[in-house]
């Protein structure tokens, strides 16, 4: 290169060259790494939603599926009372979705009203109490259909008036309302959908029911361990809490426990659980078996049974 040669060579210009390329080779570079992290964040965006989405998510999935469970059920729009109350004084509305399922009990509606599709099959599941001193277990019952600005009776069943009972039975109305008409207690629900889709459904039920079985009973094991005896009573059932009184060769508190464990259940009836309880006493090696039943109630969760296994 002739000018690096030649003695007029103008020095401070090769310098300011210099200068400037090393600014503009700085900043192409600060170019390039700043577009490889703006890649880079928009991968881990990509692949890792943040945990606002994803609850956003659940919160959609989980409407979508009360939407179904939603189409599927029909519940009452109307009936005669707007209020049933429990055995432990809970009150239920007898309308709308998480509506009291049974009638006449407490004050409980006689009369209930659907909303349904006229030729479109319905499917009626009635069920009885599970345990042997409990009252609802008579599903009797009329169906009236509004025809031509009036209520006609349309059908009856009669069903065993026995605990433990559990049915579906079919009716299509020609008619797009209809009344339940019973004079005794007994629980229904209405299903407006194919069998298998129903029974999927109860099938979903009764899961989220042992749930709650199994919350309940862990309610009256720390009650029974606090040796809090009132309390402890106030979970059975009538049947069972007489069979304390009078015998039982266990006790409800007092038992000294150090510690309790569920270990397996079986599904008696879809409102009746047995339990495997075994419990560690304070003073006395192994442990102690107990088997005890647990039962939906009017809405409620009571202990039906406590006993030793053999």
């Amino acid at each position: 290169m002739l000018f690096l040669t030649n003695e007029k060579t103008n020095w401070r210009f090769i310098f300011l060259i210099i200068a400037l390329a090393l600014i503009v080779g700085g900043a192409v570079l600060d170019l390039v790494k700043n577009f490889k992290q703006n890649i880079e964040t928009s991968s881990v965006l990509v692949e890792a939603p943040s945990k606002e989405t994803q609850k956003l998510k659940i919160v959609k999935e989980i409407k979508q599926e009360s939407q179904t469970e939603k189409e599927l059920e029909i519940y009452p729009y109307d009936a005669d009372v707007s209020i049933c109350v429990s055995s432990r004084g809970k009150k239920f509305s007898t309308t709308g979705p998480n509506s009291a399922k049974w009638f006449v009990w407490g004050g409980c509606a006689k009369s209930k009203f659907y909303n349904v599709v006229p030729g479109k099959e319905l499917i009626f599941h009635v069920y009885t109490d599970s345990c042997l001193g409990c009252v609802c277990h008579y599903p009797n019952f009329y169906i009236f259909e509004y025809q031509n600005g009036k209520w006609e009776q349309t059908k009856y069943f009669d069903l065993p008036d026995i605990p433990k009972f559990s049915e579906n039975i079919f009716y299509t109305p020609s008619s797009d309302k209809i009344k339940i008409f019973a004079n005794d207690c007994f629980y229904l629900r209405v299903f407006s959908g194919n069998l298998e889709e129903v029974e999927k459904e109860l099938g979903k039920k009764i899961k989220t029911r042992q749930k709650l079985a199994e919350e309940f009973l862990e309610e009256f094991m720390e009650a029974r361990m606090a040796g809090d005896e009132e309390k402890a009573l106030s979970f059975l059932t009538e049947n069972s809490r007489e069979q304390f009184l009078r015998e039982v060769p266990l006790r409800l508190t007092n038992l000294d426990i150090s510690e309790y464990r569920i270990s397996q259940v079986r599904e008696i009836t879809e409102t009746n659980f047995e339990f495997i309880v075994e419990t560690i006493s304070k003073d006395q090696p192994g442990k102690t078996i107990e088997l005890i039943e647990v039962s939906e109630v009017l809405g409620e969760f009571f202990v039906n049974s406590i006993k030793l296994p053999g």
